[in-house]
């Protein structure tokens, strides 16, 4: 199901192609195994310093802002849609709106 999920979310238009799929099932320790990389910020030595002792609380809100408007966009903005694919609730998600200023 989580697989379903991200596919749709990484997708291309509404289809979901054989590749997108395989990206999922690479070996474990793969680059493509843990997509993070392509998700999270840069951190420089600047922002170590700049945010020390809330670094994870702003990496955290950064990719939580970017995964939520990624599948917004892929759902056309239906927040039924983006929660269910989101697994979490859609007051949840709209607090979330909220908090990014995103609306």
């Amino acid at each position: 199901e989580n697989v379903i999920k991200r596919t749709m979310v990484l997708a291309k238009g509404n289809v979901i192609t054989p590749e997108l799929l395989e990206s999922f099932f690479t070996e474990v320790g793969s680059e493509r195994d843990t997509p993070a990389h392509t998700v999270l910020p840069e951190i420089s030595d600047a922002d170590l310093e700049a945010y020390r002792g809330q670094l994870y609380d702003k990496v955290m809100s950064e990719t939580e802002k970017t995964l939520i408007a990624a599948v917004m966009r892929k759902t056309g903005g239906n927040q039924v849609q983006a929660s269910k694919i989101l697994g979490i609730s859609r007051s949840m998600l709209r607090e979330r709106i909220a908090k990014y200023r995103m609306d």
